[in-house]
């Protein structure tokens, strides 16, 4: 799968490219507290209004993640695909032991990152268990690279950014895609 995406997080507005082989393109937008799914194939899409509870956006606390690993993080909903960099998932689900983990200074497309290197215990997964490797830029705390490796040092699954730009204006006009030509749903 190859994401491709834009975050304005003051603004809280993304866009997320979602191209799979063999699959439909799917283009997710997030503006003025919507969400817009275009299935840009069969030219449709659909709108959803932000979950609110007595009018502000749902949010599950850090301590709520910990004790109960399988609630998802809803205030950063605006992020779309691009939650992935931050692993919004994985961190608290599989990777909570910190004291599995060990680190040490390195570089990643050209930036300054800590490289995480530690097991995933069987316990808590059953399918992502095993040696990890994770690269997180130290300016942002976003994950460049997420490996899952073997018990033979193999690559079993991965999660790798290729291009990083950080601070760059983002023209408001890709959160408004045009939606003449396409049905609602």
């Amino acid at each position: 799968m190859k994401s491709t995406f834009a975050v304005d997080v003051e603004n809280k507005s993304s866009v997320s490219v979602i191209a799979e082989e063999g699959k439909k393109t799917i283009t997710l937008i997030y503006h003025n507290d919507k969400r817009k799914v275009f299935d840009d194939n069969d030219k449709s899409y659909r709108e959803f209004e932000e979950r609110q509870f007595r009018g502000k956006p749902t949010i599950v606390r850090p301590i709520r993640l910990f004790i109960e690993p399988s609630l998802k993080r809803e205030d950063i909903g605006y992020l779309g695909i691009s939650s992935n960099i931050i692993c919004a998932e994985a961190v608290p689900t599989y990777l909570f032991i910190y004291e599995d983990w060990n680190y040490t200074d390195s570089t990643f497309l050209g930036r300054d990152v800590y490289k995480l290197t530690g097991v995933i215990d069987s316990n808590l997964s059953s399918n992502m268990q095993g040696k990890f490797s994770l690269l997180m830029d130290k300016e942002t705390g976003i994950i460049l690279q997420f490996l899952l490796l073997d018990d033979n040092g193999k690559i079993k699954e991965k999660l790798e950014c290729t291009k990083l730009e950080v601070n760059t204006p983002i023209d408001e006009s890709s959160c408004n895609k045009n939606t003449s030509g396409y049905v609602k749903k």
